[in-house]
């Protein structure tokens, strides 16, 4: 019976995890992690704070702004290494909040139109000669 020695079949495992903990975030993970957060906004990072409230009050007695700021920043690194590990956290976000994730097109449709109209009209004024200008300057026919 041939036996494939364990190095050529699980030698790369020791590796991989290696990579996972060294792996700093690319700029594409930084896009992605903060345009997310931006995205879900202040209930979300309240809902992240709150978490690692929770989890120091139940590991140790003594922290501090600093403490939880610094396990935050490690959070969002981890965000921004790994989409996948950034989704869990959103899904249960989604679950405990009711907030649902699911694209809604009336939504996006009420945004798109509501921009549009914010948008800057054109004006225009007349001239010493009564002629009729756009923004631009140029003389328009009425």
């Amino acid at each position: 019976m041939n036996h494939t020695p364990y190095n050529k079949m699980f030698g790369f495992i020791p590796e991989a995890i290696i990579n996972a903990y060294y792996n700093q975030p690319t700029k594409a993970g930084w896009y992605i992690a903060l345009a997310t957060i931006v995205s879900l906004g202040k209930p979300f990072i309240d809902y992240i704070v709150n978490g690692i409230v929770e989890s120091l009050l139940k590991e140790e007695d003594d922290f501090d702004e600093e403490d939880v700021m610094g396990f935050t920043e490690d959070l969002i690194i981890e965000f921004a290494k790994d989409p996948n590990y950034m989704m869990e956290f959103i899904d249960d976000y989604s679950e405990k909040t009711g907030n649902s994730l699911e694209f809604d097109q009336k939504t996006a449709d009420d945004i798109a139109a509501k921009e549009k109209s914010e948008e800057v009209k054109e004006t225009y004024t007349r001239d010493a000669k009564g002629r009729l200008r756009d923004s631009k300057g140029h003389f328009v026919k009425e």
